[in-house]
């Protein structure tokens, strides 16, 4: 089950639903259970998640077994306005937000802040506020940028948000490219996932105002390691075209 943050508060608005009905229960006494349970969010479609838990296939004192299942919140769409407040990010967390519209950030007696090694990307199609709260600490960075038609977050991040009712639908393609370390120190691996990718792939490599670095072909293998070493700390983009797919990264060099 679950809610989206739209929602009334206190209300579970999507259906319950099972993923698998354990056989048995558990004899012992010792108290443990749940050692092995855990849930994340998929990395490339937004409102699906991945969950693995213990269960029983009949009853027994510590035969227990583990399963993993995947489930949709379906179609998760990008709200006009959106107001991010009381959130930090952590050394070594990166978060994105959408809005097809507006951004606020923080205000109204609330913080947003970005600790060192943390990182916050705002991805608006009109307008983003950075309000008093609003604190990128030495080491940390925030990036805003105005894309009338996306591209948006492949996973937006929504602690405090506010919605309206005015929403717009955008579905995530699935990613034929791969890019890590990221952040990266200085090199970075460029993986080419596509099942059915063509001969030769185009990547540039461009800088924060949009002045290409480097433009090189690719082909045959799968895996191209490419360089930062020389270039300063900071945000870079990578695009990469294969045939008529198109993709666009953003790596950071620290």
């Amino acid at each position: 089950t679950g809610r989206l943050n739209g929602d009334p508060p206190g209300v579970m608005t999507i259906a319950e639903k099972g993923i698998f009905n354990g056989g048995g229960s558990q004899t012992t006494s010792d108290g443990r259970w749940g050692d092995y349970s855990a849930m994340a969010a998929d990395p490339a479609e937004i409102g699906k998640f991945w969950y693995t838990q213990e269960y029983y296939a009949t009853t027994s004192s510590t035969n227990w077994k583990t399963r993993i299942g995947s489930f949709s919140l379906g179609n998760v769409t990008i709200p006009a306005t959106r107001t991010v407040q009381n959130a930090t990010i952590p050394v070594g967390q990166t978060r994105c937000y959408n809005a097809t519209q507006i951004i606020s950030v923080a205000g109204n007696g609330t913080t947003f802040i970005v600790q060192p090694g943390g990182s916050a990307t705002m991805i608006s199609g009109q307008v983003i506020q950075y309000l008093p709260g609003a604190k990128v600490e030495p080491g940390g960075f925030m990036w805003g940028y105005i894309a009338p038609g996306g591209p948006w977050c492949q996973t937006p991040s929504i602690p405090s948000v506010a919605m309206s009712d005015d929403q717009i639908p955008k579905r995530i393609v699935q990613s034929y490219f791969k890019v890590y370390p990221n952040p990266t120190t200085g090199n970075f691996i460029l993986e080419l996932t596509g099942e059915s990718l063509v001969d030769k792939v185009q990547v540039d490599i461009h800088g924060i105002w949009g002045e290409k670095l480097l433009s090189k072909v690719l082909s045959g293998e799968r895996k191209h390691e490419f360089s930062l070493s020389d270039r300063p700390t900071g945000v870079y983009f990578i695009r990469v075209i294969s045939g008529d797919k198109a993709e666009t990264f953003k790596i950071i060099k620290q």
